[in-house]
């Protein structure tokens, strides 16, 4: 995110569980976020990948 270019989506090929253990959380707790983080429309969830759709937001609730 930190220098990603404008104009989302932005997709990011890894599953949960790769988000998981990159993020050293489990994968409970990943998804759970995900899911959050989906309620407030920063990402959207696909099979095996998700898209960033609006990275400024996202930045902004990470606080990067």
């Amino acid at each position: 995110l930190g220098n990603a270019p404008d104009g989302p989506p932005w997709n990011i090929a890894m599953t949960q569980q790769e988000i998981a253990e990159a993020a050293n959380m489990s994968r409970n707790t990943t998804s759970r976020l995900l899911a959050q983080l989906e309620l407030e429309c920063l990402v959207a969830l696909h099979y095996r990948h998700l898209s960033i759709l609006d990275a400024d937001r996202l930045r902004a609730k990470l606080g990067n």
